[in-house]
Parts: C-alpha cells; structure tokens; sequence
C-alpha cells in the first residue's frame, strides 16, 4: 500500500476510471508508461492487469493498480495558481566550482572518503560519507571553503560535485549519513573517480564497466521451475528496488544496465513458478532479463522457442432471413474459443501442440 501512495502522491497515476466491472488507468514509472488496473468480478475475484514484471512473475496484485485504484477514489486536487511575488534568495549550497582551464580559480581536487568497514556500514543502512577538498596540498573538508570562492577542479570532481548537490548536509558539515538507496543513486557519478577510498588509505574503485550476473533456470517438476541469480563468492551485493551493485576486493561494479523493473527481487532469493506461471515468465519476461543477465538454462532443462501463435478464424452466424448477426470467434490450439480482439490485454500463451518446446502468444494483429 505504501508504495501505492507515494506512485499516486508523486503524480505518477493518470486516467484513472471504474466502469464495472473493468477499474484501468495508466501509471508511470521511470521511462514506461505502464496501462494497470483490475477486473472486480466479485469482492473475493479481483483480477490484476497490470502488465509490469512484478505483476507477471509473483503473480500478486502489484503497486500499480492500487495506486490506480487509489486514484480513481481520491483524484488529485487541482494545481491552484499562486500569484507571482516576491522571494528570498536561496542560500548558496556551496561555492562555485568551474572546469579546471577556467582563469582566476584556485585549483581544487576532492577526495571522497567512504566507511573503513563498509559491509558493516551497509548492513545497518547508515554509510557515512566525508568529502575533503585539497587546495595548495592542504586538505580540509569541503564545507569550510569559502562560500563565495570559485574553484577549478578536474571532469570527474565536476561529475561528482552535480551529485553531491542533492546532499546539502555535505556542503554544510563535510560529511553526510546516507541511505541505501541514496548511496547506489551516487554511485554512478564515482564511476573512474581517482580519489576514492575506503578510510584515508585504502583505495576504492568505482568501475564504468558493468557486470553481466548469471541467471539459472532449473526445472522443480511437472512443468514448474526456479530462477535464481549466481554471484562470485565472497562478494558483498548491493540493492534497491532498481538498481544493483557487488563490492569484491575494494571495486564497486553494477550488475547489469537497464534492469526491468523488480528484477532486483532476483537477487534476493530465487523466482518460484509453478506451470501456469511459467510459460508466461519464459515468454514475456525471460526476453527482457536477457539484456541484463546471461541466462543459463540449467540440467535437464530446455528453454522454449518464442513465437506468435496464428489463430484459426470462425464466423459464427445467428438470426431470421430478415436479421442476421456475426460473432468473429478465434481458436488457438486446444483453448477455448474467444471473441477476436476480446480483452486484448490478456496476452496468454500456451505449448505449441506440435512442438513442445516452443511456446506460442496471442496474436492481436493476426
């Protein structure tokens, strides 16, 4: 529930409406415009539509269509003009730092200092961050630079300083406590960072390379299976909800680029699935994962080729001499008829009955 409301209170939800028994709306996160909602067919039959990983893969009622849910009961409240006035100047955060070719500006290098026992700041979710700043070969913490100087410093202090704005308390004491997720979101910017360390002696690497992490499916039985990630050993992984990071022998590499959103889960403990969870796993999200893992099938299993299923086509007539009506039926394989186009949202797949090792979608454009 509470990842609900924060996707509703940061304006992630839109056209959120009920037409019984159909609740739908469309809810953004990231770069993706997911279309979620529910089919309420009784107070004990609620079905999820929403089509993001987590919905697919758990098979549980997803943040998406709560929050979908939670906008169609309590819409947002109209944005009201405020009259222009007049405002206070905002503080600076800092001084000015500029390209280390600029003119009239010391020349500035900064040195960012992480926990000397970082698997144990981790572990308690406080990693405490200390920023200094060498100027002339003294070195001090940041905060107490001049506020109103202007300083050169090189790319990479450049890359990081645009980051550290969104820590304020760094610009204000030299050091800040952050989060996990704070922490991974930095990361990024101290990629190839030359001044990074774990105390003041031991050097820390932040790659720009990315791992590729090992994702094994191994079969549990009568069609079920589990998916699970394999690390090095002796590696300390690093997660959130989006991204994902392994810490071995003082080097921060990410693991994989992109991740489709929930697939960090994997990294928690292993995907169970059952037959009926399966085949829809192996043909919609399998694909994805791909682009960020090195999938692996494990013994004795055999991943299914992908394919769009050509349906066979029925017109069904009704009626007198005078009125007649036509109902367009599509058959795939031994599944029930449906109408052609009938929620077209519910994009099934099943075992081709030719060939039990290909795995056959529901095609909406046959």
């Amino acid at each position: 529930m509470k990842p609900a409301r924060e996707l509703l209170k940061n304006g992630r939800v839109s056209e959120a409406k009920y037409e019984a028994p159909l609740l739908s709306g469309y809810v953004r996160e990231g770069a993706k415009n997911y279309r979620s909602g529910l089919r309420i067919k009784s107070a004990i039959d609620v079905e999820n539509l929403c089509s993001c990983w987590e919905s697919r893969s758990a098979g549980k009622i997803c943040a998406h269509s709560v929050a979908v849910g939670l906008g169609y009961l309590k819409p947002p409240a109209a944005v009201v003009a405020v009259p222009n006035g007049p405002t206070m100047p905002e503080a600076p955060a800092g001084p000015q730092f500029v390209a280390a070719d600029s003119a009239d500006a010391a020349l500035t290098t900064l040195h960012m200092i992480l926990p000397p026992n970082f698997a144990g700041a981790w572990q308690k979710g406080q990693i405490m961050i200390v920023v200094e700043a060498e100027v002339s070969r003294n070195r001090t913490l940041v905060s107490a630079l001049p506020k109103k100087n202007t300083f050169a410093v090189d790319g990479a202090d450049l890359v990081l300083i645009e980051s550290l704005r969104a820590v304020p308390a760094i610009f204000e004491s030299g050091m800040a406590i952050l989060s996990r997720d704070v922490f991974l979101r930095l990361l990024p910017a101290l990629q190839n960072h030359p001044r990074v360390t774990f105390g003041k002696a031991t050097r820390a690497t932040i790659s720009s390379a990315a791992l590729r992490p090992e994702l094994l499916v191994e079969s549990r039985g009568e069609g079920s299976i589990a998916v699970k990630c394999n690390f090095p050993p002796n590696a300390l992984l690093l997660w959130n909800a989006t991204d994902a990071w392994l810490l071995q022998n003082n080097e921060f590499v990410r693991c994989g680029e992109a991740l489709p959103a929930g697939s960090t889960r994997l990294i928690e403990r292993p995907l169970l699935l059952d037959g009926d969870r399966a085949l829809p796993f192996l043909a919609f999200d399998l694909p994805r994962l791909r682009d960020a893992f090195d999938v692996r099938a494990g013994e004795g299993v055999c991943l299914p080729e992908i394919a769009t299923a050509r349906p066979v086509f029925e017109l069904r007539l009704a009626g007198a001499l005078f009125s007649v009506t036509g109902e367009l039926m599509c058959m795939y394989g031994d599944r029930a008829p449906i109408k052609a186009l009938a929620n077209a949202q519910d994009q099934f797949v099943f075992r081709d009955p030719q060939n039990v090792d290909r795995v056959l979608m529901r095609n909406l454009d046959a």
